[in-house]
């Protein structure tokens, strides 16, 4: 409970307490468990190994939620493996379905989906419902950061309804936490707004802390995308605040990134690279694949507004290429626009329309129509310049159409976003 109200500290201090005195039982009881029978020193060995676990585990998931991946991995995987020797299924269930959230938000999917399944069709066998929710609620949130937001649609409804099923009120608030970025992700900011109105309302409820920040930080992004910067500041500020005091490095993380983009739009451009700089850094140290490349695409993009376009080539191409390395479409595609616009900037007609269609490809596959839109808008920009570069007193170029700024930051200074968060799955990763 301590730990889903992001009380880490104490709950640190509870359950240190509680391996103490387990360890203490296991001392005084070695000389005793000689004059036992068999069957009630294996009872005892039992309940023994079956709390060292229980530590382990909860130890493991408090670095989780404190984003220590690899301390998290190496409490869970010892944890497994005694739920393992002592024949708990429900406890193996448990730690692969954590391992699986883990490898998630390192942007190991399909890691992550394999092991996600797994547990999910262990919970179902042993008759755990929330259990399988929760693991139908990742994999979907796996699809959502993929782009892939039909897919993720129809797994998140299917989770929320099981979870309001079983009484789960936390786990049905994750689930509208999700879908509400996912109609943020479309564009569809108003009924975005609602949901993420309404789950923020149900984590407060129920005492959750980590939640409002997570719905405060959405709110911010809507109004960030919305171009309502000053009120998007004050979100996002009060967002980070909430995650730094409630030890949470990945929401803090993604909060300084959304600042240092609307510092960009508002043509702060140092100030913007020293936030996006920083927010990379954090992002490395924790592990988080996705949010390091976002950023390096972000000051990819800041070096395209000043004009540096060789050094903003080798930003973009980088997180291209790390984008693919995890399976983020919606990145690869926001790369390839914004290298499709460097391109033209640089009179490269040719590069510049294979970019943009490559974009657009990737546009309407994940079903984002308004980038599909500006996408066409811009090669025929593309078009009519290439025309006119073989008249060279005809007329002058016209400026590529912003297709997706803010969370990925592009060419010229707009409003209109699709880049991923995620976290937000929490793990929330976006």
């Amino acid at each position: 409970m301590l730990t889903f109200m992001g009380e880490y500290e104490k709950a640190i201090a509870i359950i240190n307490n509680v391996e103490k005195l387990h360890q203490h039982q296991i001392n005084q009881g070695t000389s005793d468990l000689e004059v036992m029978t068999s069957s009630s020193s294996t009872s005892i060995n039992y309940t023994m190994e079956q709390t060292q676990a229980e530590c382990y585990q909860r130890l493991g998931m408090i670095s989780y939620y404190q984003h220590g991946n690899k301390e998290s991995q190496c409490k869970i995987q010892q944890a497994m493996d005694i739920y393992k020797r002592i024949g708990n299924i429900k406890g193996v269930a448990q730690c692969l379905e954590h391992l699986g959230d883990i490898s998630r938000l390192l942007g190991q999917y399909e890691e992550a989906k394999i092991m996600l399944e797994q547990a999910k069709e262990q919970f179902e066998e042993i008759g755990d419902r929330m259990g399988a929710a929760q693991c139908l609620q990742s994999l979907g949130d796996i699809s959502r950061m993929l782009g892939q937001y039909e897919e993720a649609k129809v797994m998140l409804e299917e989770a929320k309804e099981q979870s309001e099923e079983i009484g789960d009120r936390r786990g049905a608030a994750q689930c509208l936490r999700s879908l509400g970025d996912i109609r943020r992700m479309l564009g569809q900011y108003e009924e975005a707004k609602v949901m993420m109105e309404q789950a923020r309302k149900q984590f407060e409820e129920i005492g959750d802390r980590m939640g409002p920040a997570q719905c405060l930080q959405s709110l911010g992004d809507i109004r960030r995308m919305l171009g309502q910067y000053e009120e998007a500041k004050v979100m996002l500020q009060q967002a980070k605040k909430q995650f730094e005091e409630i030890g949470d490095r990945l929401g803090a993380s993604q909060c300084l990134k959304s600042l240092g983009n609307i510092s960009y739009m508002l043509s702060q451009d140092e100030e913007a690279k020293i936030m996006l700089e920083q927010a990379k850094k954090q992002f490395e140290e924790i592990g988080d694949r996705l949010g390091a490349a976002q950023c390096l695409r972000s000051l990819g993009d800041i070096r395209q507004m000043l004009g540096q376009y060789e050094e903003a080539k080798v930003m973009l191409q980088q997180a291209k290429d790390q984008f693919e390395e995890i399976g983020s479409r919606v990145g690869v595609a926001n790369c390839l626009h914004s290298l499709g616009e460097i391109a033209y900037k640089q009179g490269c007609f040719i590069d510049a329309r294979l970019n943009v269609e490559k974009a657009k490809e990737y546009y309407e596959a994940m079903g984002v129509l308004d980038q599909v839109a500006d996408c066409i808008h811009n090669l025929e920009i593309i078009q009519k310049a290439s025309a006119a570069h073989t008249q060279p007193h005809s007329i002058e170029v016209e400026a590529l159409q912003e297709p997706n700024p803010p969370l990925a930051v592009e060419g010229q200074r707009d409003s209109a976003d699709v880049e991923s968060q995620e976290s937000c799955g929490c793990c929330q990763i976006v």
